[in-house]
């Protein structure tokens, strides 16, 4: 319990402009489940660019492993 942080680079590896969305997941011990997700997006990263992403918030319960996941475009709201 308490704060957790997770940071990162990440590169925009397509010929042109695109949104950069980072989810991390940080999950009960020895399970799958996830206590909690945090998502960022890095609006109109341009081509090649290499930018910085950082996720932080309070952890409601002990944590096992922490998952990032990134992916080009905008997350659904919902």
């Amino acid at each position: 319990m308490g704060e957790v942080t997770a940071t990162g680079t990440v590169v925009n590896s397509a010929g042109e402009v695109r949104d950069i969305s980072i989810v991390t997941s940080w999950n009960a011990p020895g399970t799958t489940r996830s206590l909690m997700q945090l998502a960022v997006t890095m609006p109109d990263v341009p081509a090649g660019k290499t930018v910085r992403w950082k996720a932080s918030s309070d952890l409601p319960a002990v944590s096992g492993p922490c998952i990032v996941l990134a992916r080009s475009g905008t997350l659904a709201k919902g």
